[in-house]
């Protein structure tokens, strides 16, 4: 079995980590292939700014691309509901992929 554990925490000595630890070494120590994705490693920021939404400016835009990625994201879980977890990445996760080649790794 391949296991994708995705982590959040800035704090290496957290009780998180621990868990997150304790986790891969029972995995692996199973026989399963692990996969870490360090979301603070990879310099992942919880919070937002007002950079964040530098085309609210241009709104009719930026609803247009909210509304499709909401649409393609309920028609990527629908497909998961139907066909089952056995099926490729949707094309709305192959964005992640480019940042993560941990994705990748963990659904071949």
């Amino acid at each position: 079995m391949k296991a994708l554990i995705v982590y959040a925490h800035p704090e290496q000595a957290s009780f998180n980590a621990a868990l997150k630890n304790t986790a891969v070494e029972t995995l692996t120590g199973l026989g399963h292939d692990v996969v870490v994705s360090d979301l603070y490693a990879m310099g992942w920021s919880p919070v937002l700014s007002a950079a964040d939404f530098a085309d609210r400016g241009r709104r009719a835009f930026y609803e247009r691309h909210v509304q499709l990625e909401a649409l393609t994201y309920l028609e990527c879980f629908t497909a998961k509901l139907l066909f089952g977890p056995g099926g490729r990445l949707c094309p709305h996760e192959y964005h992640y992929v480019a940042s993560d080649e941990s994705l990748l790794r963990a659904n071949n």
